[in-house]
């Protein structure tokens, strides 16, 4: 959710870098939009829409770094912020690190209890936390392999050649390839 809201007050310079960034972001020109929403923070450097606006864009952009200090800046200009809260817990969840999301998503849920996004994303990282508890980790090229014990070596071989394979199929289909490591969860079919 991308927030549109200035106040009156505002400049039309300040509305003009805003709208522009909601439009690269809408044609899906990511890098345009980061680029608007940073000029617009150097007009107001302590506007929490601007963060929030810039955050979105770098996450949209798997800039995932720069999106989670974008959101960490948010919570500190508007910190009863709640999608500020639920968008950083929700990459946080994306990278694999439960115990960071739990915490995040616990205060977005604080300022929201009855919101069902958090409630189900605050239950499964409570069901994959207890169940991945004694999970061992792999890395192979381009992806981080949890899997339990009761996965056998062939099986955890075969998915990994897949994977890569898969990687590089899409990544030349589309021309594109993720920045980061991608997480990838096995399960047998007792603990799923």
């Amino acid at each position: 959710m991308l927030v549109n809201a200035f106040p009156l007050s505002a400049n039309n310079t300040v509305v003009r870098f805003n709208q522009a960034g909601l439009d690269h972001i809408q044609n899906k020109e990511y890098e345009l939009a980061i680029a608007s929403f940073k000029k617009l923070i150097s007009q107001k450097p302590d506007n929490h829409v601007a963060y929030f606006n810039l955050a979105v864009a770098h996450h949209l952009n798997n800039d995932f770094d720069e999106a989670i200090a974008a959101f960490v800046k948010v919570i500190k200009l508007e910190p009863d912020f709640f999608d500020a809260y639920y968008n950083l817990g929700s990459i946080f969840y994306q990278q694999g690190r439960l115990a960071a999301a739990k915490k995040v998503l616990t205060q977005a849920k604080s300022l929201n209890p009855d919101n069902p996004k958090v409630q189900r994303l605050l239950k499964k990282i409570n069901r994959e936390a207890d169940t991945e508890a004694e999970f061992l980790t792999l890395d192979s090229e381009h992806f981080v392999i949890k899997y339990s014990s009761g996965v056998s070596e062939d099986a955890l071989l075969i998915y990994i050649e897949g994977l890569e394979e898969t990687y590089r199929d899409l990544g030349m289909k589309y021309n594109f390839l993720p920045n980061t490591s991608q997480l990838v969860i096995l399960y047998t079919s007792s603990e799923f």
